[in-house]
């Protein structure tokens, strides 16, 4: 997303760039290094090849032939200084418009699926680009079943679609911090299919997925990442971490020695392992 690029990794584990040039942001059409995008975050194939991106911050849906000709399938470009094109409208191809169209999905037919997400809405895109709204409504942030536009999503960023043509549907849910400047996720905050939620329930098991790839200073300067487990009764917790094994995957300047601590509900720290490792007492902690 952020080198503006679309890339291919081959089975061999050769990665070239099929679609972009890195660091040159824009939204122009063209083939291969000479289109242009800006922040694609959601990517999905169809089975002629085709690929279609969500370019996140310019509010439009692209599609790339297996050629390397990319298209802008749907929206018009928004303001280069704007989060995404400030639309909502269903239409043809240019004259849809798109807030923060992150992930998509194609179905069998061609058709593909967006998450519009700053509009709060689940978007189809026919073929022959022709857009409408097929759940939520605009504007309108909740967690609420039903069909069509009765249905509210609060910030859908993941899509996919089954053989049979349901969509699945990950929907963040913000949940109350224990600080004013603290705002946690459940994670996944419901799983929907088409507009009805499938999870979960307050016993069902989350994911929580933290990335940081940020300056680390001391002090005052300190990064901290972290999560909130609420409510009540027992819970078997298990926390992974990731520090210098992240030089196996390319990254430098990774954090070499981050440390985990287990909070309770008043700030007191329970337990803490600084070395990511097995740890039998931190074990016991959890259980």
């Amino acid at each position: 997303a952020q080198t503006c690029t679309v890339r291919r990794i081959a089975k061999d584990g050769s990665v070239t760039t099929f679609a972009g040039r890195a660091n040159s942001q824009g939204t122009a059409d063209g083939v291969g290094s000479a289109a242009r995008f800006r922040f694609p975050v959601g990517i999905a194939i169809d089975s002629a090849d085709n690929l279609y991106v969500g370019n996140d911050y310019e509010g439009i849906v692209r599609k790339i032939t297996p050629a390397q000709v990319v298209t802008t399938l749907a929206g018009s470009p928004s303001d280069p200084k704007t989060f995404g094109s400030i639309g909502s409208a269903d239409g043809v191809g240019p004259a849809a418009g798109f807030r923060a169209p992150e992930d998509v999905a194609v179905d069998a037919a061609g058709n593909v699926y967006v998450t519009d997400a700053s509009n709060y809405t689940i978007r189809k895109i026919t073929p022959a680009g022709v857009v409408t709204t097929l759940a939520g409504a605009t504007g309108k942030a909740d967690l609420v079943d039903g069909t069509g536009i009765d249905a509210r999503f609060h910030d859908p960023i993941a899509i996919a679609v089954d053989p049979a043509g349901s969509l699945y549907v990950l929907d963040l849910t913000p949940t109350p911090g224990p600080a004013p400047n603290i705002l946690p996720y459940t994670f996944p905050a419901v799983i929907r299919k088409g507009s009805v939620a499938l999870a979960p329930t307050p016993a069902t098991a989350r994911l929580a997925n933290m990335s940081a790839r940020a300056p680390v200073g001391t002090a005052s300067n300190i990064l901290i990442v972290g999560f909130v487990a609420g409510g009540s009764g027992s819970k078997n917790m298990l926390l992974r971490g990731a520090g210098s094994a992240l030089a196996g995957f390319g990254i430098s300047n990774y954090l070499a020695q981050p440390s985990l601590g287990l909070f309770n509900a008043q700030s007191v720290q329970i337990n803490s392992n600084a070395g990511w490792n097995n740890n039998a007492a931190l074990s016991a902690t959890f259980m």
